[in-house]
């Protein structure tokens, strides 16, 4: 039991994830004082409490053999990874999407009660002790992460064995409760589909799944590099791209400029650079995405309009003409809209975290060392503003063929042809 949650939070323990992003972005996954320790060691139990409220009365009626056994399930953890899977509700006829508990997608979406985790923390001890022998301090450190993740194998392992699903997809590959499916469906011999759903960094876990579709080489070289990969690989390029190919910008003048921020960023210099951008260019409509679980409240001069949670990466970028993000995969979103994107990091970053994507190695967006070097970028731009969505190409397989725009149906076909052989 200890290997397999060994395996689980490969991602977050053996590949070093925790300890390389800073304390703003840590807080999502352990406290970072001995108060939101605590808070976070009795929080399976108070969730316990509520979400077993919530799932009888809204969620239970839906967790049916008929509605869940052979079926393909498309697991979400994320409003990302609900929309990177949705698609393919129309490609296979047997497929449903499934959740968490939480609100992502819609209410009627049927959910495993991952949140009954804590009938099984008895078992926390002998795991921690297991984590402190290779780990050594990070068990400690990270304590209350790996507290609030015992439980997860055994839920998964449950309902996989009870509903027994014809294929489980993830667009995860690390995250701690699909690593859980993951490791349940292996050892009940249900094939698992991987579908990539954001850039490739060095802290993934290797590519271990019967089926992966990749958007392109950059994903594949990478995880060659991560270690040995099982199963079978096809490139697809990206699914939820499909709709917007057909809104390509084609326009060359910069009015619109975004700065989009995610959890590495601190408020104050967020505030500064958009402050900044603002007063420089006062003829442009300067806009404003964080990260969609950036909860954060930030005080902001009126002109700047600020993304809703609601409005999807793409949504945005459509009303932009230049893009300012750090580490972020918006940049590959933007140059396949044709978008010019510009790498600044608001806030400095650890050495391993910068340019995590590669994207100005490989030259898919430059980068802008400060400020000063931001906006003279910007205008240039402003007197040459160039096509740059065939700088895409080494990330997404399928910019400039047949295929782009038909990603899904791509999609749909290697899982089609690959439950075809697995079931004969």
């Amino acid at each position: 039991m200890e290997k397999i949650y060994d395996d689980i939070l490969k991602f977050y323990f053996a590949q070093g994830f925790l300890r390389n992003i800073n304390k703003n972005f840590r807080r999502q996954f352990t406290g970072i004082n001995r108060t939101e320790k605590i808070r976070n060691y009795l929080a399976p139990f108070v969730k316990l409490f509520k979400q077993e409220i919530l799932f009888q009365r809204q969620q239970k009626q839906y967790l049916t053999t008929e509605n869940l056994k052979g079926k393909t399930w498309l697991f979400f953890s994320t409003s990302n990874n609900y929309n990177s899977l949705k698609f393919l509700t129309n490609e296979l006829k047997d497929a449903i999407l499934i959740g968490f508990g939480a609100s992502f997608g819609q209410p009627n979406d049927i959910h495993l009660p991952f949140h009954r985790k804590a009938f099984y923390l008895w078992k926390y001890p002998k795991i921690r002790r297991f984590f402190k022998q290779h780990y050594g301090h990070d068990a400690v450190r990270f304590g209350d992460f790996l507290f609030n993740s015992v439980g997860l194998y055994e839920i998964a392992y449950k309902y996989l064995k009870k509903y027994q699903p014809k294929c489980l997809i993830l667009a995860n590959d690390h995250s701690e409760r699909q690593r859980a499916l993951l490791n349940a469906a292996q050892r009940l011999d249900i094939p698992v589909v991987y579908i990539q759903h954001a850039s490739i960094t060095h802290f993934m876990p290797p590519l271990d799944f019967d089926l992966s579709l990749l958007e392109g080489q950059d994903a594949l070289d990478k995880y060659r590099d991560l270690g040995r990969i099982k199963g079978k690989v096809e490139f697809i390029g990206m699914p939820k791209f499909d709709k917007y190919l057909q809104f390509r910008k084609t326009s060359e003048t910069i009015t619109n400029i975004a700065c989009c921020t995610n959890l590495l960023d601190t408020q104050k210099e967020i505030e500064a650079t958009l402050k900044q951008l603002a007063a420089h260019f006062p003829k442009c409509q300067i806009s404003f995405r964080p990260h969609p679980n950036d909860n954060r409240i930030f005080n902001l001069p009126d002109t700047i309009a600020v993304s809703t949670k609601s409005e999807t990466s793409f949504d945005f970028i459509l009303r932009q003409d230049v893009l300012i993000a750090g580490t972020s995969s918006i940049h590959l979103e933007a140059i396949l809209l044709n978008v010019n994107s510009i790498y600044f990091e608001i806030t400095a970053l650890e050495e391993n975290l910068i340019d995590a994507y590669g994207y100005v190695k490989n030259g898919l967006v430059e980068k802008a060392v400060d400020i000063h070097n931001l906006i003279e970028k910007i205008e240039n731009l402003q007197q040459n503003n160039p096509p740059v969505f065939q700088k895409a190409k080494y990330y997404n397989a399928v910019v400039g063929t047949a295929y782009e725009g038909k990603s899904g149906t791509l999609a749909a076909k290697y899982i089609h042809d690959f439950l075809t052989d697995w079931y004969q």
